[in-house]
C-alpha cells in the first residue's frame, strides 16, 4: 500500500519534534540546518550537508554556507527546493525567517501559525507561533 504524501509529511515531522524538541541550540549538531537535513531525509529528500563540512560557531557556519556554493540558507533553499507562499506552507514544509547576526533561521511547518525550530525566548527547539511578514517558505516534498 501506497503511503499518502500527507500522511509521509506527518510521520517525518513527528521524527523531527522527537529528535529535537527541548534540544539547546548548538552550532553544527542542533541548529536550524542540521534540524532542516535531518527532516528532508525523513522524507526521502537527499540532502547534501555532507558538502558543508563541520562547524561549531557562527563564523564556521557562514564558511559552510561558502563552501556549498551559496551565501544564506534561503540561497541553498532556492538551490534544491520550490518556493512557495508562506500561506501555502503545508505541515512538514519548510520555512525561513529572519534571524541574528545576519543569519536566517530556518524551521519545519507544524500547521496553524506554528513552527519547529529555535528563538531566544524559547527553551531549546520549541514550537513557535509566526506572523508571515518577512517569511519564505519551499516546499519540502510534492
Amino acid at each position: 500500500m501506497v503511503m499518502h504524501v500527507l500522511e509521509r509529511r506527518k510521520i517525518a515531522t513527528e521524527a523531527t519534534m522527537a529528535r529535537f524538541v527541548g534540544k539547546e541550540f548548538r552550532w553544527g549538531s542542533a541548529d536550524c540546518a542540521k534540524l532542516a537535513a535531518f527532516h528532508l531525509r525523513q522524507l526521502g529528500v537527499k540532502v547534501g550537508i555532507a558538502k558543508a563540512g563541520k562547524w561549531t560557531t557562527a563564523l564556521g557556519a557562514k564558511a559552510a554556507l561558502k563552501r556549498m556554493g551559496v551565501k544564506s540558507l534561503s540561497e541553498l533553499a532556492d538551490k534544491h527546493l520550490a518556493e512557495i507562499a508562506p500561506a501555502a506552507a503545508l505541515p512538514g514544509d519548510i520555512m525561513i525567517m529572519p534571524g541574528d547576526n545576519d543569519f536566517e533561521g530556518l524551521a519545519i511547518v507544524l500547521g496553524n501559525g506554528a513552527v519547529l525550530g529555535w528563538h531566544e525566548e524559547a527553551e531549546g527547539c520549541a514550537v513557535l507561533r509566526i506572523t508571515y511578514e518577512q517569511t519564505r517558505a519551499w516546499r519540502a516534498i510534492v
